[in-house]
């Protein structure tokens, strides 16, 4: 979950992004979307783009303040840059403004219409996208993100997240509609969207939306392709 940014109890602190924000007198705000992790009363399978973002202004006001006075970078991973324009567009309504969103090789949030070979997703009987189904050459998500924190232990020298501790602290399942606006179905028997609606949703053509960007690519052959 969010909590990949500052750790589980029984981690290292200084293994996370939180520990070193607060070296530099940044603070951190980190959420969760409502998923099935067992923390949740009850996950939001419809949770919208838009509502996240204005659920996550309302966060960041709560935190800092209604004067617009602290500088604010988001930062978003995997498909969390899906969020950026929808976020810009809530905060500026609550008076802050984004100055920098920072990918973490995060999936843009433009929509997909070249029909690429992404093979279909599914969703789970509680409405959730199965993250576990999605298989690519021959592995699942699952299996992938073990492979990785294995591969991590390898080059630190020890375990910096067990995978028990991943399964019971970071791993839930998301609202399908957290993916963006899509022309080509992901899920399956998803209709494709309209052209004209989906550019709308991802605000393309807003200028106003657009802030500052970064990105931090991984570089390595045994990174995951986005």
């Amino acid at each position: 979950m969010a909590r990949i940014a500052y750790g589980h109890p029984e981690g290292e602190a200084n293994d996370f992004l939180d520990y070193w924000l607060k070296r530099q007198g940044w603070g951190l705000i980190s959420a969760t979307y409502p998923g099935d992790h067992p923390v949740f009363a009850s996950p939001k399978p419809d949770l919208s783009l838009e509502e996240w973002a204005f659920a996550l202004a309302a966060l960041v006001t709560e935190t800092v303040g209604e004067n617009g006075e602290r500088p604010i970078i988001a930062c978003g991973w995997s498909m969390g840059g899906k969020l950026v324009f929808a976020l810009t567009r809530a905060l500026r309504l609550r008076g802050h403004a984004l100055e920098c969103f920072v990918s973490f090789c995060a999936t843009p949030p433009f929509p997909r219409i070249d029909g690429g070979s992404l093979s279909p997703e599914s969703l789970l009987s509680n409405g959730l996208w199965n993250l576990s189904a999605g298989k690519r050459d021959g592995s699942t998500r699952d299996g992938r993100w073990l492979e990785e924190l294995l591969t991590i232990a390898g080059l630190e020298g020890r375990t910096i997240i067990e995978p028990c501790a991943f399964r019971n602290h970071y791993r839930t399942n998301v609202p399908p509609g957290l993916w963006g606006p899509e022309l080509e179905p992901l899920f399956q028997g998803e209709q494709p969207q309209d052209l004209s609606r989906a550019v709308r949703s991802a605000g393309v053509f807003s200028g106003d939306d657009y802030p500052i960007c970064a990105a931090i690519v991984p570089v390595d052959a045994r990174d995951d392709p986005q």
